[in-house]
């Protein structure tokens, strides 16, 4: 049997509504890094400049105090120094060769190589906090929506 989903509409709502109404553009949800750190226990943004840093080398606690402790001018440091590699690294080639057009600039493979690393891990599988963890992974499997029906 169907669940009533009516429900009054705030004034918030409205207000949204009509906000959303006037723009050209979709919205979009974004959702920060807590979410893939929490659920498929990826790195937070620090931990994977480091990562990458390492793979080629280069000390990135170096870079952070060369940057002032800025983390953005330690990851354009770092970008620099990638560049190169990921140019001409046979670890990336598979990524040069799907991405190579699109590179234009010398922070463009860094951005590649993150991308994929976490392309790589979205996944909830063994291994991952969101299914290892059983209580992450009922919060994985409650419907968000109070609404929605349960199967």
């Amino acid at each position: 049997m169907p669940t009533d989903t009516s429900t009054s509409v705030t004034p918030q709502t409205e207000d949204l509504q009509a906000s959303l109404a006037a723009r050209s553009a979709l919205p979009y949800l974004f959702l920060g890094s807590g979410v893939s750190r929490r659920y498929l226990g990826l790195p937070d943004w620090e931990a994977l400049l480091r990562h990458f840093a390492d793979e080629i080398g280069e000390d990135f606690d170096y870079h952070l105090a060369s940057a002032n402790n800025d983390l953005l001018a330690a990851a354009t440091s770092v970008a620099l120094k990638f560049h190169p590699h990921w140019w001409n690294d046979s670890i990336y080639a598979s990524q040069k060769a799907v991405y190579k057009a699109q590179v234009k600039d010398e922070d463009g493979g860094l951005k590649v190589a993150i991308a994929t690393y976490i392309q790589d891990r979205d996944k909830l599988v063994p291994g991952r906090p969101g299914v290892d963890d059983n209580n992450l992974a009922a919060e994985i499997e409650e419907s968000p929506n109070p609404h929605a029906s349960k199967r």
